[in-house]
C-alpha cells in the first residue's frame, strides 16, 4: 500500500528545499522530493515498502534540524 506525507519546514526557501532533497538522493539517504502543496513548498515522502525502518525515517527527519 502506498502512503504518502507532506510536511514543511518552517523558515526554509525553496532553494533550501532543493539543496536538501538533492544532497539525500546523492548521498542515498533518502528520496523526499519538494513540491508545491496549495502553493507552499512542503517536501513529499512515499512509502511502498512495509518493512520501511521507521528508525531510519527518523534519521532522515532529524537532518531537517
Amino acid at each position: 500500500m502506498l502512503s504518502v506525507v507532506i510536511f514543511d519546514r518552517p523558515g526554509w526557501t525553496e532553494e533550501q528545499y532543493t539543496a536538501w532533497s538533492k544532497h539525500m538522493a546523492v548521498t542515498g539517504q533518502a528520496l523526499c522530493l519538494p513540491t508545491r502543496f496549495q502553493e507552499q513548498m512542503v517536501l513529499r515522502l512515499a512509502f511502498v515498502n512495509p518493512l520501511t525502518d521507521p528508525a531510519h525515517v527518523v534519521e532522515v527527519l532529524e537532518t531537517l534540524r
